[in-house]
């Protein structure tokens, strides 16, 4: 997060957060060391105002705790802003909770395989914390099933 505490006020920042439900610290942080927007999208809250149209489509962090989705949605983007098209990924860093969860399919296999596109796209792991409430609540035969991930995208044209 260096890059984005000494940000030119007077350049533009725009922050995705999906899947904020009703923990909103990370945005309200971002909101007081820059002059970034943030729009935060959570299907479960009704009560967040107004729905804005996105300014931009270029985005400096895109923040995803979207409870098991993060893959699909990931893969979509991926789809969506194709290599072979010439699309470059439209963010600057990712900052992902990841659920590695067998009963929903995802092998180490499949994850890798995951995993390694969003490495062809220039997207590097630059931080990571487990999350350990699977060993806490003695879930899942205590295994550690969950992770905090940021990624930094390092084909990003705007970069500076």
């Amino acid at each position: 997060m260096s890059r984005y505490e000494n940000y030119h006020e007077d350049k533009e920042c725009i922050i995705y957060s999906f899947g904020v439900r009703d923990e909103s610290n990370f945005e309200q942080e971002m909101l007081s060391r820059n002059n970034c927007v943030v729009y935060a999208h959570d299907f479960y809250v009704i009560d967040f105002g107004k729905q804005l149209e996105p300014s931009s489509n270029l985005y400096e962090i895109l923040r995803m705790g979207i409870e098991f989705a993060e893959s699909q949605a990931l893969d979509g983007m991926h789809r969506d802003f194709s290599s072979a098209a010439g699309k470059e990924q439209p963010i600057g860093q990712l900052i992902v909770e990841l659920h590695l969860y067998t009963s929903n399919g995802i092998t180490s296999k499949v994850f890798l395989d995951w995993w390694g596109r969003l490495e062809a796209r220039g997207l590097r792991p630059a931080w990571t914390e487990p999350n350990l409430l699977a060993v806490t609540l003695s879930a899942l035969n205590k295994n550690p099933m969950m992770a905090e991930y940021t990624k930094v995208n390092i084909h990003n044209s705007r970069n500076d």
